[in-house]
């Protein structure tokens, strides 16, 4: 069935396709829409027989993708800054968080802050990825019935728990 899934838009916020998904129409679709996303997402799972993570994305862009994020140029040099919110460029050093006072800094020290925020978003995406991850593995091993009770888990490990 995963043949019937199609490459859909980017996502430029997400970093993601959005799946399409031919073999359900429209009042089908409608009605996943409506679902609260754990039940849209366990269904588009049993109808379509796709990977939790496509069922996921599909489920979190309702009506698209999301809208690429806002990057303002730098008032004094025309560089891109970080956010919409940035009130210092990293590239010329100039701070206008006091507009009447701008300040403008070592650019090298700017720099080094650049490199570390960018190195820290992505072990964000990393550890994203990697609990994402488990957590489809836990919910695979569910869906195959690999669980055990509460009185069965506590037993497999009761040496460890007195």
């Amino acid at each position: 069935m995963s043949g019937a899934i199609e490459r859909g838009e980017f996502c430029p916020k997400c970093k993601n396709y959005i799946p399409r998904f031919l073999a359900l129409n429209e009042i089908e679709v409608k009605a996943l829409r409506a679902m609260r996303p754990a039940d849209a997402i366990k269904e588009l799972r049993r109808k379509t027989g796709c990977e939790i993570v496509t069922a996921k994305i599909w489920v979190v862009h309702p009506t698209g993708p999301h809208p690429a994020r806002i990057r303002p140029p730098c008032p004094y040099c025309g560089e891109l800054l970080f956010s919409e919110k940035s009130k210092q460029c990293l590239k010329c050093g100039w701070d206008w968080h006091n507009p009447e006072k701008p300040i403008r800094h070592s650019t090298k020290s700017l720099n080094e802050t650049a490199r570390i925020a960018k190195k820290k978003l992505r072990w964000q995406r990393i550890w994203r990825a990697r609990v994402l991850k488990g957590i489809a593995i836990g919910e695979k091993a569910i869906a195959e019935g690999r669980v055990l009770s509460h009185e069965e888990a506590k037993k497999k490990l009761k040496r460890w728990l007195t």
